[in-house]
């Protein structure tokens, strides 16, 4: 007996068959590219989501006939909207998640409706990254086609129709619309009235682990499955892997250490205080059975990758002969850095500013270079800065969402031995490395396990599934080598206004 964990992401789409106990049994992914017709628009063609579940599917499906999945249940990215027929099909291109079209609509609802109001019912700040302010361009500039959609749904429940069901999507992923009442869990008929959306286009809210149905002979031969196979509601994709990380208790966070790193924590109660709000903290419902999630993050793998693609030529040959992979050689050369900071101000801000600032205006920038400065030394200072970033989102989250000592790790912003260390010893945060690094496919396959009775419980699922393999502790030491530096880091955000000013020109 296995299950299966679809992570449908913004650039591609992975699916992972795991074990009863979390070892996964095959993956397999599929990329996708999204494209921008002009300035502020940024579109796909929905099919192509369809077209890498079915493909991914197929893959890991045939990688486990003696094991054959059982469940499944979905991961999704948020804020995509979509709008289709009454048959799931899609009608136009897709609204992505990164489309910042609807600048105009946001602010007329604001206009409407406050946005400390507007935090009350979502729990979110206000953002033309949501999906009401796309469907509000829609209906404004598209409207026949408006008229014409049966259904304006989010990748989860336009997932559902495509398997045959009807639009069901869990209570997270419609949060990300910036409809959702979070405390009614369900549509807010005030958002609704003041946006001019309709209730009816809208797919159905129901809770995560929710047992959808069973799939049809004829959609289980697409996908290579076995008929009867168990659907489940998932989540969207922080939530699914604060959950595939273990992230159970109100003393630990998780962190999804990808192109932005998000720290997430579980809550009863949603703080959506003005305090809150002037950190921007996004507090909005869990997968788990009635609790809430508090989210902050920062822009950080961004910055790697940057360094990856423009500067480390020569670090790949070197890695090459020494037969290691990248990661491991500059792993290998800040160590022969010392522990000491090197001077270095990295701010990773490569597409903005997130927690507590908000702002879009923000950019990377680096400080304190010399002739003395090395690539491995710009290396080190980025996730010197990413450490950084990191303990100010753990400090919103300590003082508005509630203190917390450890926090689980996934991701490939989390590997690196001396990366946790930074982190930990800036925060002073036990940090966790998790065997699985798929911590979003894995949250939506225990999802399935919950529905269809592999897990007795949220807790049984996690002592089985999830994992630890590293274990750090904040070292004092450290922490007090990097005490000033992390204070000079903090005053560069706010010295650089005019600079942002300019640039918005």
């Amino acid at each position: 007996m296995s299950l299966l964990g679809i992570d449908l992401g913004t650039n591609s789409c992975k699916a992972v068959v795991f074990s009863i106990g979390g070892t996964p049994l095959a993956t397999a992914s599929y990329g996708y590219k999204i494209y921008s017709p002009q300035p502020g628009f940024v579109e796909i063609d929905a099919n192509l989501f369809w077209e890498a579940v079915v493909r991914t599917v197929r893959e890991v499906a045939a990688q486990t006939q003696d094991d054959p999945a059982t469940a499944l249940a979905f991961s999704t990215q948020g804020e995509t909207m979509i709008a289709v027929d009454r048959d799931g099909m899609p009608i136009r291109p897709t609204f992505m998640n990164a489309d910042n079209r609807g600048t105009a609509e946001i602010r007329e609802l604001c206009g409407q409706i406050s946005k400390e109001d507007l935090y009350q019912i979502t729990g979110e700040p206000a953002h033309t990254m949501y999906g009401v302010s796309e469907l509000m361009w829609f209906k404004k500039h598209e409207p026949e086609l408006y008229r014409k959609a049966a259904k304006l749904v989010s990748c989860e429940d336009f997932l559902m129709m495509r398997l045959g069901f009807e639009p069901l999507c869990n209570y997270s992923s419609c949060c990300r619309t910036f409809m959702l009442d979070i405390r009614r869990r369900d549509w807010s008929d005030e958002i609704l009235t003041a946006s001019g959306l309709d209730r009816e286009k809208l797919g159905t809210p129901v809770p995560s682990g929710t047992l959808v149905g069973r799939l049809s002979r004829e959609t289980a031969e697409l996908l290579g499955l076995h008929e009867g196979v168990a659907v489940v509601t998932g989540g969207h994709d922080c939530p699914c892997s604060a959950f595939g990380s273990g992230a159970l208790s109100a003393d630990t966070a998780a962190d999804q250490a990808g192109s932005y790193e998000g720290i997430t924590i579980p809550v009863v109660t949603p703080n959506t205080s003005r305090e809150a709000l002037a950190v921007s903290l996004n507090t909005y419902c869990h997968v788990l059975k009635d609790q809430y999630l508090s989210l902050a993050l920062f822009p950080a793998g961004f910055a790697t990758s940057w360094y990856l693609s423009e500067l480390a030529a020569a670090d790949y040959a070197a890695a090459q002969e020494a037969g290691v992979s990248v990661y491991d050689y500059l792993s290998a050369q800040v160590a022969a850095l010392g522990s000491a900071p090197t001077d270095i101000f990295f701010m990773p801000h490569f597409v903005g500013a997130c927690n507590p600032y908000n702002d879009v205006r923000s950019t990377g920038t680096v400080i304190g270079l010399t002739p003395h400065t090395t690539r491995h030394k710009l290396y080190k200072a980025i996730y010197e800065g990413i450490a950084c970033e990191f303990r100010t989102v753990t400090s919103v989250l300590d003082e508005h969402a509630g203190h917390f000592s450890q926090v689980r790790i996934n991701g490939g912003g989390g590997k690196a031995r001396f990366s946790l260390e930074l982190r930990a010893a800036l925060a002073g945060k036990t940090m966790l490395q998790l065997q699985c690094d798929e911590a979003g496919c894995l949250g939506a396959a225990m999802l399935a396990g919950l529905a269809s009775g592999v897990y007795a419980s949220e807790e049984d699922a996690v002592k089985q599934a999830v994992h630890v393999i590293t274990r750090v502790e904040p070292d004092p030491e450290l922490a007090a080598h990097y005490e000033s530096f992390y204070q000079a880091y903090s005053s560069i955000y706010p010295s650089l206004e005019a600079l942002r000013v300019y640039n918005a020109r």
